[in-house]
């Protein structure tokens, strides 16, 4: 769950500001640490959500959110299955 609403903060960020950021970008305007927005990017990479942008001339990874993805159901469906495995972890032998 902790995942999830990383996410949802750095998905408002991107789509707030139409520039590529980096994690240290991310991290500074969500108040989050920089392994939490990864965590966070890497979540959202895995489906799509997010994707990095390649510069010519920057030595850091920028990333990107993809609007389409970011439909109120698309996101919970794409998610929804991580949070269900998660919830159901300690009830398993």
């Amino acid at each position: 769950m902790l995942v999830l609403s990383h996410a949802h903060l750095v998905a408002e960020e991107l789509k707030s500001d139409p520039e590529p950021k980096t994690v240290t970008e991310l991290a500074d305007a969500c108040d989050l640490t920089d392994s939490r927005v990864r965590e966070a990017l890497d979540a959202m990479t895995d489906d799509g959500t997010v994707y990095r942008v390649d510069r010519d001339s920057a030595d850091v990874d920028r990333y990107e959110l993809d609007e389409s993805k970011m439909a109120g159901i698309a996101f919970v469906r794409s998610h929804g299955k991580r949070i269900v495995r998660r919830s159901e972890r300690p009830f398993r032998c």
